[in-house]
């Protein structure tokens, strides 16, 4: 019976490694590209804040079309490879998912 592979945040939860603050400052980051996509796409999301949550960044806004999400789901994920912190802990994002007035990140 082969062994399920791990994620690679299972991997740090094991380790005993607190990735918690890296994806927090990530959230936060990533809330403000939002902020400045839609300054530039002439839009006006409301942002209630960023955290991290169970693996992964939850972002809580609403009001925003489907291009602006599309565009942000591009440049969220290059923000991630370009993050110092996620790429030492060689975090790498999975989804980008629109939750009700959420948008969740999650990490592999």
């Amino acid at each position: 019976m082969a062994k399920k592979k791990m994620s690679r945040i299972d991997e740090l939860f094991a380790a005993g490694i607190d990735y918690s603050m890296p994806i927090d400052r990530f959230a936060r980051k990533a809330l403000a590209l939002l902020n400045k996509l839609g300054r530039e796409m002439k839009e006006r999301p409301y942002t209630d804040g960023a955290e991290y949550n169970d693996g992964g960044a939850r972002i809580y806004a609403s009001g925003m079309s489907v291009k602006l999400l599309t565009k942000f789901d591009k440049v969220v994920r290059k923000l991630a490879r370009e993050h110092r912190e996620l790429k030492k802990l060689k975090l790498k994002v999975t989804s980008v998912e629109v939750i009700g007035r959420e948008i969740f990140v999650s990490f592999c």
